[in-house]
This record gives structure tokens, C-alpha cells and sequence, in this order.
């Protein structure tokens, strides 16, 4: 019989499954091949019988021989390792692929056992290759394996049972592929993405991922804290229905929205929003693109910082600063309208003394002319001088008394009280000091003077009292000035925020002088129930170098 030439048509390998497939059409062949030796035992027994079809069987060897050796050629060139096991585990056929992968020459392979190639310290490769794969059926595995040279590496191995026609026997079938790369990339990429959650963890900034819907993928306890939710109530739910929608804001939606479909971030959108519960919060928020997933999923990072104390101290300041300039133009206007009162009462008061003091002396020389000056027009002159003199310390008592220099911060004190009392006939002034004037450092003996006439000229101003009472003590801690009245008292809150009040302008110029000091100023005043005017200083501060 002439033997037929058969030539093996390529076939393309499309997956792991082509290949799987096109291993066990080999086997079935091989099989056929073995039931057709097997049978000619019978064929020669019986040969007129079995003629014909034993002439059929052989020639559909001859043709299976052929498609045995177009696959095992087919099977020897793809990239992938194709190995053939028997029920015992030992290699019966071994591609150019595996020969790459492992190192192992066909000729060396074939006949060994699967076991040396498996990592030693892998317990799961010590037993994967026979027991564990399900017959008809296929298993997949990630297990480490080991080169020829001793180099470990992570493996895919898919792995398909095979029985054998004449005996309860099977052979698996393994297509394995080298996948340390990959599994480098997915450790990197759990150590990145632990670092990162760490960080996300750890952040004092409230701070969520979103997915391009808006769903929430996770969230760190300071979003919790601050937005009063538990994670398993924002987990998976969109951005804008946790809570009570509060964050449902039409300007964020659109600018998260644009990182979707331009993937371009934004930096510190400023939104006021008013949680029910929590209260007005000025947020900054920021958002970007964080990464594709697996299935090509964009996610996005929103930050969030509270900045709601930040934009109140900016308000404070901004008040602070506003009311200390009316508190500076407030003290410049006083300060003109005492220069004013200077000027006027050296004109009205001791210019027109000395206008008649010079006019006076005028008509004593002219009416005297080339005799003495009587004792007479001489005496009532002295009245007008004495009244100059007076009249001279007490404006430069205004501006600053010579008792401060001379005697000290208490005499001057006391002198205080004895002047006000002199011109406020209605109104008594008591003192009560219980310190010495070494417990007094000189930089604070201006600043309780000016505190002090402040002080009372709002009594003499305001007040409606008839008593007063001075008094300036130490405790453990502090130096306490007090001006305490029984007057009509006054809204303290109100005269400290009115503009332009001579009272309010007294106020505050109290308290600018005590923070200049490094004392602290209260004010404590009822209706009809007087005021009490305190400040304290500390011991430390007051304490001579």
C-alpha cells in the first residue's frame, strides 16, 4: 500500500482553550492509533471477515499519524508551555515553549517527574500536578515554579484531565505561562495602594473617592468626624444624598462632573454650606483624577478643608482692624478736641486774665506817671494772678500732673480723687489702697493714671452716681485696679460697639490702654444697679527687673 503524502495545514492558536483543545484531539489520535494495533489480533484470526475494515482502520491511521505529527509540530511552536502528563505525574510531552520557560531540553524532560520543577517551599505545588484536577474539567492555579538553573518565578497554570480509553488511567494536560511580571506589578501596586490608604487614613483633611458617578468608594475618619456619618452610611451611596443632600451643591457637581469628561482637576472652590446639626462650614474643596481601575474606570479624590475658624478669625481680624482704626481716629479726634479745649481755656481763661492783669497794670502807670504805684492798684491785681496760676496747673494737670513724677502713681491717685470730688459736688470719691508703691512698676504708672481719668470722667459723663469708690489691691496673681459706682449702669456690649459716642470712645480707649499694659479690662454694669470698672495686670509683669 503506497503511503500518502499528508501535509500539515497551519493552524492558528487563538487562546489557552485552542490549545487545551488541539492537545487532546492528539491524545484521542494516539488513542485510536493503540485501539488499532491492539485489534489486529483479532483481524488476523478472522481475516476474510475483518479484511475490509481492517483496510479502512489502517488507512485512518495513516491519517491520524499525519494529524499527530501537523499538531505536535503545531503544539511544539506557540509561545506558550505546553506539558502532557501522565496519571503518575511524569512528563510525556514537552513543547519548545516549555523548553524557554524551564531550561530543560526535550530530550531531558521527557520521562521525568513534574515534581522537581515546582518551588520546594510551595505546598501547594508539591501536590498540584495529579490529585487536585477534576477530570473533564479544567483547573487554574498560580503556584512558583522553578528554571533548571534554580530561578523561582510566579506561574499560571491551567490544567485539563484526560482519560485514557483502555484503562481507568488519564494524562492532564498543562498550559503554563511565566506571570512574575505581572505579579511584581500587582505587588507594587498593593504596596502603593496600602500607602496611599495609609495616607488617606491618616490625613487630618476630610477626604473621599468617588467613582464617575459620584458614588462614594471610600472615605477616611475625618470625613466621618466632620460630615457626622458612619462609613457603612456613605459607602456606595452618591456624594449628594449623604447626610440631609448638604453636599448636593450644583457648583460642585459641575466641576467634579468636568474631571470625567476632561479629566481636569480643580484647587480650592470655596462653598459655604449649612449642615442641619453641625452648623455653617466654609469648605475648600479640591478634586482630580486618581487612577484607571482594572476595567478602565476612572476614580476621582476629593479633598476637603474646613476653613470655617480660618474665615472667622479673617472676619475677627478684619473687625479688630476696622474697630481699631475707629478707635485710632476716635483718639486722634479726642486728642484734637483736648488740644482744642487747651487752647481755648489758655485763650478764654488765662489769656483773658492776663489781657486784664496787663490792662490793669497799664491804667495803675498811666494814672501814676512819674510818681509811685499805690499799694491799692497793686493789691487787686494779685486776685487776677493767683487766678493764672490756678489756671495754669490745671491744664497742665490735664495733660500730665507733676504728682506722677514727684510723689508717686498713689498720691497722684488720691489727688485724683480729691479733684474730682472738689468738681463734682455731687458726687463722693473714696479710695481704698492696700499696696505700696514699689508693688507699682513705673512703665504701668501712666497707663493706670490715663485708665483711671478715662474712667472717671465717663462717671462724671454718664453715670448719675453719687458715690465712687477707688481701689487698687494685689492677690496672688494680679495687680486690680477697680472704679466701682452706683449709678444708672449701661449696656456694656452696646457701648463698646457704638461709633463715635463720647462714652463708647472712652471704652475703648480703656481697653486699647490695658492691652498696651498687658492687663485685661472687664466692665460689668446693670441697670440701675452701678458699675464696676476692673483691670488686672499680672503679678509677673508687675514684679520689678
Amino acid at each position: 500500500m503506497a503511503k500518502s503524502k499528508h501535509k500539515a495545514t497551519p493552524v492558528e492558536i487563538r487562546d489557552e482553550e485552542h490549545i487545551r483543545k488541539l492537545v487532546a484531539r492528539l491524545l484521542e489520535a494516539e488513542r485510536n492509533i493503540e485501539e488499532f494495533l491492539g485489534g489486529q489480533i483479532d483481524a488476523v484470526l478472522d481475516p476474510i471477515r475483518r479484511a475490509p475494515i481492517l483496510l479502512r482502520e489502517a488507512q485512518e491511521v495513516l491519517v491520524q499519524e499525519a494529524s499527530i505529527r501537523q499538531m505536535a509540530e503545531i503544539l511544539r511552536n506557540v509561545p506558550d508551555s505546553v506539558i502532557v502528563l501522565d496519571q503518575e505525574g511524569r512528563i510525556t510531552y514537552w513543547n519548545e515553549g516549555a523548553e524557554r520557560l524551564f531550561g530543560y531540553p526535550l530530550d531531558e524532560a521527557v520521562g521525568q517527574h513534574f515534581l522537581p520543577l515546582c518551588d520546594p517551599d510551595d505546598a501547594l505545588g508539591s501536590i498540584l500536578p495529579i490529585g487536585n484536577v477534576p477530570s473533564d474539567d479544567e483547573s487554574h492555579t498560580e503556584l512558583t515554579l522553578q528554571r533548571k538553573d534554580g530561578e523561582r518565578f510566579w506561574a499560571e497554570c491551567r490544567m485539563t484531565r484526560m482519560p485514557r480509553p483502555r484503562d481507568t488511567g488519564f494524562r492532564i494536560i498543562a498550559v503554563v505561562r511565566d506571570i512574575s511580571e505581572r505579579k511584581s506589578l500587582e505587588q507594587r501596586m498593593r504596596e502603593a495602594r496600602n500607602l496611599a490608604e495609609g495616607i488617606v487614613e491618616t490625613v487630618r483633611e476630610p477626604l473621599v473617592v468617588l467613582d464617575p458617578d459620584l458614588r462614594i468608594v471610600r472615605i477616611n475618619p475625618s470625613f466621618c468626624q466632620t460630615f457626622h456619618v458612619l462609613p457603612e452610611e456613605a459607602t456606595d451611596r452618591l456624594l449628594y444624598e449623604i447626610g440631609r443632600r448638604q453636599l448636593n451643591i450644583p457648583k460642585l457637581r459641575q466641576m467634579l462632573t468636568r474631571i470625567i469628561t476632561d479629566h481636569e482637576s480643580f484647587y480650592d472652590l470655596e462653598l459655604a454650606v449649612f449642615f442641619k446639626g453641625i452648623g455653617k462650614k466654609t469648605l475648600l474643596f479640591t478634586g482630580r483624577p486618581i487612577q484607571r481601575c482594572e476595567h478602565d474606570l476612572m476614580l476621582i479624590l476629593l479633598a476637603i478643608e474646613d476653613v470655617t475658624g480660618r474665615r472667622e478669625a479673617e472676619e475677627a481680624l478684619k473687625e479688630s482692624e476696622a474697630q481699631l482704626q475707629q478707635l485710632s481716629r476716635a483718639l486722634l479726634a479726642e486728642q484734637d478736641a483736648e488740644r482744642k479745649q487747651v487752647a481755648a481755656d489758655v485763650h478764654d481763661s488765662l489769656g483773658g486774665i492776663l489781657s486784664a492783669i496787663k490792662y490793669q497794670f497799664e491804667a495803675i502807670l498811666h494814672g501814676n506817671e512819674g510818681g509811685e504805684m499805690p499799694a491799692e492798684s497793686l493789691r487787686d491785681v494779685i486776685p487776677l494772678i493767683k487766678q493764672a496760676i490756678d489756671d495754669v496747673r490745671r491744664i497742665t494737670t490735664r495733660l500730665r500732673p507733676s504728682l506722677l513724677d514727684n510723689l508717686g502713681i498713689l498720691a497722684t491717685i488720691r489727688w485724683l480723687a480729691r479733684t474730682f470730688e472738689d468738681s463734682s459736688s455731687m458726687i463722693a470719691v473714696s479710695t481704698r489702697i492696700s499696696v505700696s508703691e514699689e508693688d507699682i512698676p513705673d512703665q504701668l504708672k501712666e497707663a493706670i493714671y490715663r485708665i483711671l481719668q478715662e474712667g472717671m470722667d465717663n462717671v462724671a459723663d454718664h453715670s448719675r452716681a453719687d458715690r465712687v469708690v477707688i481701689s487698687i489691691a494685689k492677690d496672688t496673681s494680679f495687680l486690680i485696679l477697680e472704679i466701682h459706682d452706683n449709678g444708672i449702669g449701661f449696656d456694656v456690649q452696646k457701648a463698646f460697639s457704638s461709633k463715635g459716642k463720647k462714652q463708647a470712645v472712652g471704652m475703648r480707649s480703656m481697653r486699647e490702654r490695658t492691652h498696651h499694659s498687658g492687663g485685661m479690662l472687664s466692665v460689668v454694669s446693670e441697670p440701675h444697679g452701678g458699675t464696676t470698672i476692673r483691670v488686672k495686670w499680672p503679678i509677673t509683669y508687675c514684679e520689678p527687673i
